[in-house]
């Protein structure tokens, strides 16, 4: 499974005192929240703003696409319900709504990139 989404950032919080965003995207079909932290974002020299536009590449296996992003986490698919996923990247929280989450199975090994349009 290799799913590549496109979409807009819908809002970006900020989680102080956690050092870390909460970034909501939002395309077509699907609503995607998920945490970064201020530092990766730094190192990677971004500072999401809402309304800029993003590609999201989800995963089952580590590819090579995944090299084209700027932020790429690691975890597992913790919840699945009908409508919503729930995903943990060491501690990183993901959530994801839409009928995408049927392609997903809790403890699914999952791959998530990020990166600006």
């Amino acid at each position: 499974m290799l799913m590549m989404l496109s979409g807009v950032l819908e809002s970006v919080s900020d989680r102080y005192p956690y050092y870390t965003y909460v970034l909501t995207v939002k395309g077509e079909g699907f609503t995607l929240e998920v945490e970064v932290p201020k530092k990766l974002a730094e190192e990677a020299g971004w500072e999401p703003k809402e309304s800029e536009k993003v590609e999201v590449l989800l995963g089952d296996t580590l590819s090579r696409e995944f090299d084209e992003y700027e932020v790429v986490y690691s975890g597992r698919v913790y919840l699945v319900e009908e409508n919503e996923a729930m995903m943990s990247f060491g501690g990183i929280l993901a959530r994801l709504e839409g009928d995408l989450v049927k392609e997903l199975s809790v403890d699914m090994k999952v791959y998530l990139g990020l990166r600006r349009k």
